[in-house]
């Protein structure tokens, strides 16, 4: 299980090392384990930075409805919803 780990946070880190453009959106609602926003301008995969006390939550974008984007997050929900 800690290779797993380790490889985790290897990618998370890789993560750390890209390029990012800002755009602004807003949290609509939490469902179960998911984040639903409305974010313009997003694609399926993108990563997006939730702010939140303390650090900001990683997330990635997994799904759309119309209006809005579900986001998957990439660590702990604390803070959010």
């Amino acid at each position: 299980m800690a290779d797993l780990r380790e490889q985790f946070d290897q990618i998370l880190g890789k993560l750390d090392e890209l390029e990012l453009t800002t755009v602004n959106g807003r949290i609509t609602e939490t469902v179960g384990m998911l984040i639903k926003a409305i974010v313009p301008n997003v694609k399926i995969g993108e990563v997006c930075l939730v702010k939140r006390e303390g650090e900001p939550l990683r997330t990635e974008v997994v799904g759309f409805t119309q209006d809005e984007v579900f986001l998957s997050p990439l660590g702990e929900m604390s803070g959010i919803g």
